[in-house]
């Protein structure tokens, strides 16, 4: 909900749509004959988001954190953020994960 705000007919500044806020080139990979309207069905959009963090999970070797920008910014931004040794984390993952994970004292960035 963090960027959709539970809205499934959401489409943020960059494109994405639906309430897991798909990409529809992202959602493509999935369901290549998908229309952008589809992606507002939310079980259909929620089901491709899921795969595709499962995806991201996987890459990142279960790294909550990297696969949760990956998703965001998609897997060659990041890729070439690491690549050039900057520190991607900017706070998102720990945005989205607010209120999921318990006050340990140990913070995703």
């Amino acid at each position: 909900h963090a960027e959709s705000r539970f809205n499934p007919r959401a489409i943020s500044s960059a494109g994405a749509l639906g309430l897991a806020q798909v990409m529809p080139k992202t959602a493509r990979m999935f369901v290549p004959d998908l229309t952008d309207e589809e992606l507002f069905d939310a079980e259909l959009n929620l089901r491709i988001g899921f795969r595709f963090l499962h995806q991201m999970l996987q890459k990142y070797s279960g790294d909550l954190s990297l696969a949760l920008l990956a998703y965001n910014r998609g897997p060659a931004r990041l890729q070439q953020l690491l690549a050039s040794g900057l520190d991607p984390r900017n706070g998102y993952a720990s945005l989205v994960l607010e209120g999921y994970l318990p006050d340990d004292g140990d913070q995703l960035q």
